[in-house]
């Protein structure tokens, strides 16, 4: 009998190359020198929160990786 727990990891994980399809490749941003060794908390009026959630789900990305895409575009 599995747990509620196992259930919930469940739904993370996803099946190794599905279908046969290769893995899609996400264009590096940064040099491979670089590393993400800074941690940033962040407080957002609610609003805010929401259209970042929006455009990241927009781009199929991350809430972090739609951050490093807008500061990198205002650059």
């Amino acid at each position: 009998m599995s747990s509620k727990k196992d259930f919930a990891a469940a739904a993370f994980l996803s099946a190794a190359n599905p279908a046969g399809k290769q893995p899609a490749q996400r264009a590096q941003t940064h040099p491979a020198a670089e590393t993400r060794s800074r941690r940033l908390q962040l407080l957002l009026k609610p609003s805010d929160y929401e259209t970042l959630c929006r455009l990241a789900d927009a781009h199929q990305c991350s809430v972090n990786h739609m951050i490093e895409i807008l500061i990198e575009n205002a650059e």
